[in-house]
């Protein structure tokens, strides 16, 4: 199942269907009338100030997880996607990459400068540049480059820089086609990496000391330039065979040098956020249920929701998406979850339920929640903590 942030208290939450437990808004919107999410406000990379010491372990039930980015190789394949966090406090720079991957972070490189090339890496790039904008495309004396992997088992957090203060002689990395020099790279001291592997997927936690930045301490609201990324290797962990950006999308895998550039003016913007700052991103890996901002009427008018965390539009096919799409958005209050779902068609919403009154022989909505999220897995007819809401509506007899 996917990710639901449900702020309600109990942990078990039996739901019976019916008006004072369950309500559920159905809104039928015909072509030309959908509710659009907003977004044009530009992507950034959330800093969320830490809430409390994080412990790098490679689990991240102690981060803020409402401000992600996502980036993916392929959209059409389940496999090589990502998810990136960020945090900060007053002593690390925190990243959370939540990877699906069927070779999850297998590398047998064993030389850290050329990691990327030996199977699956992470990577950041940042700058402590008072200003985010570049000057060009070569990183400059306040840029940075980490790079991040388990190299034969062992954590690695390795960093590149392409020019720094007082170094007079960069190191030239070359290949037969072109070349880079470098001012300074090595491991990065104090710096922690854990990961924990989940079948084809698996979480990457890493912290990165304050103290290695020269002369940068972050506070709420500083904005700069940031990079995430990451390689993904072939079956074996042997070589790395794609690479995808969060800000620049995916891109092709060529020599050592060629992969080690900055292209500092094709980074992103980066913000930190202050202790009580909690921005919420949706995407298509977390459904949220927030707050009824008030009393909510079940009479199919949307007007009193609070559509910030809608989730969608969502379609079948990516042609016809713009003509045929769904959006959900999800509320509570103390006496119910309700549930908003905005159709966009050409044919109205309906379903006469056919000889056996049975939802799926016409248009309908299928909800599924945990209501244990200790108990998400399994046979869903054996599973007492899965509960499935099947919602139709027959216009011909005027009943749901």
């Amino acid at each position: 199942m996917g990710q639901i942030g449900f702020p309600l208290s109990p942990a078990r939450a039996w739901l019976r269907l019916g008006r004072a437990w369950l309500a559920v808004v159905i809104a039928l919107v015909l072509a030309g009338n959908a509710v659009a999410a907003d977004d044009g406000e530009q992507l950034v990379l959330n800093f969320l100030r830490a809430p409390k010491t994080v412990a790098i372990d490679g689990r991240i039930d102690d981060w803020v997880l409402t401000a992600p980015v996502s980036y993916e190789v392929d959209p059409n394949a389940f496999d090589q996607k990502v998810k990136t966090h960020a945090m900060w406090d007053d002593r690390f720079l925190y990243l959370a990459y939540v990877v699906r991957d069927s070779s999850p972070l297998k590398n047998a490189s064993d030389d850290p400068s050329a990691a990327f090339k030996g199977g699956d890496s992470l990577h950041f790039y940042v700058s402590t540049a008072k200003a985010p904008e570049a000057a060009g495309a070569e990183g400059g004396p306040e840029d940075y480059h980490f790079l991040m992997a388990l190299q034969r088992g062992a954590p690695v957090v390795f960093a590149f820089r392409q020019r720094k203060a007082g170094v007079d002689n960069p190191t030239t990395v070359r290949s037969p086609a072109t070349s880079i020099d470098l001012a300074w790279m090595g491991p990065v001291p104090n710096a922690e990496l854990a990961v924990s592997v989940e079948g084809a997927a698996y979480t990457a936690e890493v912290a990165l000391p304050l103290a290695f930045f020269e002369g940068f301490r972050p506070e709420a609201g500083r904005r700069l330039a940031v990079d995430a990324a990451v390689n993904f290797s072939d079956p074996a962990g042997n070589r790395n065979v794609a690479k995808v950006w969060w800000h620049r999308g995916a891109s092709p895998i060529l020599d050592i040098p060629t992969e080690l550039r900055f292209e500092r003016d094709r980074w992103g913007v980066g913000v930190f956020r202050g202790h009580e700052e909690r921005p919420v991103v949706v995407d298509n890996g977390n459904l949220f249920v927030i707050p009824a901002p008030r009393a909510v009427t079940v009479d199919g008018d949307l007007s009193e929701w609070d559509h910030s965390c809608m989730y969608g539009p969502l379609s079948v096919d990516p042609v016809l998406k713009e003509k045929n799409n769904v959006a959900w958005t999800l509320m509570h209050d103390q006496q119910a979850l309700y549930i908003a779902v905005v159709f966009k068609s050409a044919q109205p919403f309906n379903n006469d339920g056919g000889l056996n009154n049975v939802w799926w022989l016409g248009d309908s909505i299928e909800v599924r929640l945990a209501a244990d999220p200790r108990n998400q897995g399994g046979d869903i007819t054996k599973n007492m903590d899965i509960l499935t809401f099947g919602l139709w509506y027959n216009q011909t007899e005027g009943k749901d």
